[in-house]
């Protein structure tokens, strides 16, 4: 009995978590109809307002004690806080309290961060699709994170309780069990009735007064409002700084529990999105039950009882049920109804403008060495990954280009194709070719799986379903299926592995490690970029021939229309679940590849983060076309590879011809987008892409050519 309150103390805690950031959520998506990937950054932010607090409250300053003397009767100097120094025994009081100081400067940072969010960037994407508004929100976060990492670094930083609530309180007497059976952290009970205190509030707020009577009667029909002459926008704006503010409180009290650090957001942005689809997308009430709801269901599974049971359970359940909820009652579980919502591949022949373009891409591809050699990228290490994700830019844009499926899961495919690849060349032989082989094969198996579930949602709850399919995934190849996967560590190549075909060839490596090789070419270096390079050549055909055919046609059908097909009475899911299990395939030979180059596969790559790379690499390049996805995934990784490697020396010589102080300054400025901080120039990046070019370069480069082409004809036009 005693453990089990114990587990729903455990589980109210963490659902009070997800409980206010799932809240925030709803009120953003409720009222905008906007669905916010920023918001786990807010959450961040306010975990590190409170930090500064702290940090701020504690500088100290150099005093003299005159009760404390020297051997030369002098009084001692001791390092005093100032606002100890400053306001006595009260600025000692404040260090004790730095967690209530901290909600109270965090409230207005958080409603200004929250209002300059929605008018500065969210407002421009009301009427547009669910997935521009994922894209740019991503970017926003990405953006928001790599600041704080510039700033704070990126290790945790621990966040004692305040000293009165360091304590552990005694439930035994309080519920009549044995005394001292049930003991529980005062902070974490603190923080479940604060939770429910801001929930309360804001539950209040649109309940009780006019203000929120508004915004409640928007969240129904906000044509009609506005009809009444009344500000709707404005209240919005409001709305969304108020949901800011709840996602920023949960943070501050949350950073006694968990240390923050610069990508807690993106961890409990995922669970909470995962808590708003169970809840209902739409409802306030939803969203907090399922908070609550989930955080203990979390916390029973986590019981060793049940890991014995079903080891790694408590990695993967919240993801199951938000499944099982997206498959059998669409709208969550209080959500209101109406809020969700012949495969044939005849492939024509090339024309010759297909042609001239297939033989110019192999030209470009072959002769990479000597064209990307002037800019520094022509060493086969890069060049590797330009091909390997470029696959996997050309599978994505399959389905995302072509049907407008946005998906969060395809890392789940790339991390396959190289477990599979790297079991391959484990049991069977070091020749990339069978693995390649496999790993394709296992990446369409996989997708299959996962499409035919996530297909039979649309919109933002596909986005949703495989996003909670690459959590799983991931989950379970860094905790669950170790004797697979061999866990955080990486499944690698040993000595002893049997290589079965190898060894019945009489090939033998004595007590050197094998690395892959394709019939004693070894695939490293610039061999190794040839062997992905033609794989490139290869998968670019193929999709050029997709993109052309029929079955093409019939994809970008389904992302014009796909209700008005469904109308006619054509069945539009086996063409959408062809293209999925294609864009897989894709994913698994990328990752096969990956393996190939460098004969490890870890858990990481199937993080849904690298899912959002290469949407990064396709919408950069340009969605839809075909060199677009290949030239993003390039200059991705060019950046990647160029940006981090500057160090402050670097920048040191690259401003020497400055003067003293402004060559600081210069690199001060400069080291925040480059080395580390890469990531936050390419999220960046991606938010101008998305917002000022969504065609991406092809679009940007086909604007240059309109530009000139006009300004010729323009020009022409008085001598006519």
């Amino acid at each position: 009995m005693d453990a089990i309150f114990l587990q729903i103390l455990n589980g109210l805690d963490k659902g009070g978590a997800y409980a206010l950031i799932a809240l925030g959520l709803t009120i953003i998506f409720g009222t905008l109809g906007v669905v916010n990937f920023a918001h786990g950054a807010l959450f961040m932010l306010g975990a590190f307002c409170a930090v500064s607090v702290k940090a701020l409250l504690s500088l100290e300053k150099v005093a003299l004690d005159p009760d404390k003397l020297t051997a030369w009767g002098t009084p001692m100097e001791i390092r005093v806080p100032y606002v100890e120094h400053w306001f006595g025994d009260f600025g000692g009081a404040l260090l004790n309290f730095s967690v209530p100081v901290s909600i109270l400067i965090a409230i207005p940072i958080m409603l200004l961060a929250g209002i300059a969010m929605e008018r500065g960037l969210i407002r421009f994407f009301y009427k547009r699709p669910h997935a521009e508004q994922i894209l740019v929100t991503f970017g926003l976060a990405i953006v928001l994170q790599e600041i704080v990492k510039s700033i704070f670094g990126a290790n945790p930083i621990p966040q004692p309780a305040p000293e009165i609530a360091k304590g552990m309180i005694d439930f035994g007497i309080m519920v009549g069990f044995d005394a001292g059976n049930v003991v529980y952290p005062a902070w974490r009970l603190i923080y479940f009735l604060f939770s429910a205190a801001v929930i309360g509030a804001v539950f209040a707020f649109l309940q009780f007064t006019s203000f929120g009577m508004v915004v409640r009667a928007g969240m129904v029909d906000r044509e009609t409002v506005g009809l009444l002459g009344i500000d709707i926008d404005r209240r919005f704006t409001i709305v969304f700084g108020i949901a800011a503010v709840v996602a920023g409180l949960a943070g501050v009290m949350y950073t006694p529990i968990l240390s923050p650090d610069y990508h807690m957001g993106m961890d409990f942005l995922v669970l909470s999105f995962v808590v708003v689809v169970v809840g209902g997308m739409s409802s306030l009430g939803g969203a907090v039950a399922a908070g609550f709801l989930l955080g203990i269901l979390q916390s029973f599974a986590s019981m060793n009882e049940v890991k014995n049971i079903l080891p790694g359970i408590d990695q993967i359940i919240i993801y199951l049920i938000a499944v099982v909820i997206l498959l059998v009652r669409p709208r969550g579980l209080m959500g209101r109804k109406g809020v969700m919502e012949n495969l044939a591949m005849n492939f024509l022949a090339m024309s010759r403008k297909d042609l001239i373009l297939l033989a110019g891409f192999a030209v470009v591809v072959l002769a990479a060495p000597i064209i990307f050699n002037p800019i520094g990228a022509g060493y086969p290490d890069l060049l590797q990954k330009f091909a390997i994700f470029g696959i996997f830019a050309l599978g994505f844009n399959i389905l995302f280009g072509l049907t407008g499926y946005l998906s969060f899961g395809h890392a789940a495919f790339l991390g396959v194709g190289s477990y599979t690849a790297v079991w391959t060349f484990k049991l069977l032989t070091i020749n990339p070719i069978p693995a390649i082989i496999f790993a394709t094969v296992i990446g369409g198996l996989f997708a299959t799986a996962i499409g035919y579930i996530s297909l039979r949602r649309t919109g933002i709850y596909f986005s949703i379903l495989t996003l909670a399919f690459a959590q799983m995934s991931y989950n379970l190849a860094y905790s669950v299926l170790t004797p697979i996967t061999n866990g955080e560590t990486g499944l690698q190549l040993t000595q002893a592995d049997p290589r079965i075909i190898d060894v019945a060839f009489g090939r033998d490596y004595g007590a050197v490690l094998p690395s892959s090789d394709l019939f004693g070419l070894n695939m490293t270096g610039y061999p190794g970029f040839y062997f992905c390079g033609v794989m490139l050549i290869i998968c670019f055909a193929i999709a050029l021939r997709i993109s052309n055919s029929p079955f093409g046609m019939m994809l970008r059908a389904v992302k014009s229309n796909q209700n008005r097909m469904n109308y006619t009475g054509l069945n539009t899911k086996p063409y959408a679940l062809a293209a999925f299990v294609i864009s897989g395939m894709y994913a698994g030979l990328a990752g096969g590849l990956l393996a190939v180059t460098d004969p490890l596969a870890s858990a990481e790559r199937m993080q849904w983060t690298a899912s959002g790379e290469v949407v990064l690499m396709t919408i950069l390049g340009g969605t839809g076309t075909l060199l677009g996805p290949v030239i993003g995934a390039a200059v991705v990784k060019y950046f990647e590879n160029i940006f981090s490697a500057f160090n402050d020396g670097i920048l040191q010589a690259a401003f020497d011809f400055l003067p003293g102080p402004l060559q600081q300054a210069a690199v001060a400025v400069s080291s925040l987008f480059v080395g580390e901080g890469w990531h936050l120039t390419l999220g960046a990046l991606f938010m101008i892409i998305v917002i000022f070019l969504p065609g991406g370069l092809i679009e940007g480069i086909r604007r240059i050519r309109n530009l000139f082409a006009g300004g010729g004809k323009r020009a022409a036009a008085p001598a006519e």
